[in-house]
């Protein structure tokens, strides 16, 4: 965890150093439609930790995860546990620039943790970031992005498409018993971001996404195959003061997902539906804000997770 403090210490210090000297503007003005004002930087990196002991079944229903082994360090066993707990720890980094009213430009890298635990194990215990029979980490994709607004008169309205490249090895762990990562696409988002005002405190925020992942994967009898995804989220932000948003989010995700080999491929359907409140706070005003999200998933089938998920954002502005 070195690492982590050092870029909480790096992130802070900067905050420091250029809170003085430089055109201030509102953070709460830069919601996700809004685009970053010319010569501007952004540094953003937020976390989330998925856990779940239970899933929703083809028919929609909720039910426990079976049992299994579990394993020590060494790969001897541990112990076998009657419910399993699955852990997913995902960190999207992105550095954005303002290269005019009208364009920003990005870059962007995940990193991403999977874990296999005992359901009787906490939900932190399991993210050790270790290399190890129950755990594993890597760095998942990069990638470059371009966000722009496309009709001048409605600057409310913004699209950003980003195309991510798989770096990490085996993410699905088809070669490995170390648990699953991350999809093994290379991945095409298109975003479509629109802000509607209510009233003077209150903002709704859509986004509807469109999703490719095209396999690298070659082989076909390992391929979890192609997939296509459509989220549609909605939030509702209550600027509660200068410095403090509080929100309601919801979404709601489609997936079509190819399955099986050449001889015997079919693609399923499959959707999950999640909501939960989240907080942004102006750690230092104009240029550092902190977010903390909670995610609640209520519906879903065909094997989507029945958990939930807690994250932590933070933001700098240069």
């Amino acid at each position: 965890m070195t690492h982590k403090y050092i870029l909480v210490s790096l992130v802070i210090f900067l905050a420091c150093t250029f809170s003085h000297g430089q055109e201030e503007f509102n953070v709460q003005k830069l919601t996700p439609s809004a685009l970053l004002p010319t010569g501007k930087w952004e540094i953003k990196s937020f976390n989330s930790n998925y856990t779940q002991t239970a899933y929703f079944n083809e028919n929609g229903k909720r039910e426990n995860n079976g049992g299994g082994l579990l394993y020590f360090d060494d790969g001897s066993i541990r112990t076998t546990a009657n419910q399993l707990r699955n852990t997913f720890f995902t960190s999207t980094n992105q550095i954005n620039y303002g290269l005019n009213s009208s364009v920003n430009i990005g870059l962007e890298f995940w990193v991403n943790s999977g874990a296999l635990s005992s359901s009787e194990d906490s939900r932190f215990k399991a993210i050790n970031f270790k290399q190890a029979a129950h755990t594993r980490t890597t760095l998942s994709y990069i990638g470059v992005k371009l966000k722009f607004i496309p009709i001048q008169s409605i600057s409310n309205f913004s699209i950003q498409s980003a195309f991510l490249i798989p770096v990490g090895e085996d993410l699905e762990s088809h070669q490995t018993t170390q648990p699953f990562v991350n999809w093994d696409n290379y991945t095409w988002m298109n975003q479509f971001f629109l802000d509607i005002p209510l009233a003077d405190k209150w903002l709704l925020f859509a986004n509807i996404d469109v999703i490719w992942g095209i396999s690298r994967n070659a082989d076909l009898r390992a391929l979890r195959g192609n997939r296509f995804t459509i989220p549609v989220k909605a939030l509702l932000n209550y600027f509660a003061t200068p410095r403090l948003t509080l929100l309601m989010q919801t979404e709601y995700n489609r997936i079509w997902q190819a399955f099986g080999d050449e001889d015997t491929r079919e693609v399923q359907g499959a959707y999950y539906f999640q909501l939960g409140p989240s907080v942004k706070y102006q750690l230092v005003p104009s240029k550092l804000e902190g977010e903390l999200s909670y995610g609640y998933f209520l519906a879903g089938n065909n094997g989507q997770g029945a958990g939930n998920s807690l994250s932590l954002g933070i933001r700098l502005l240069l």
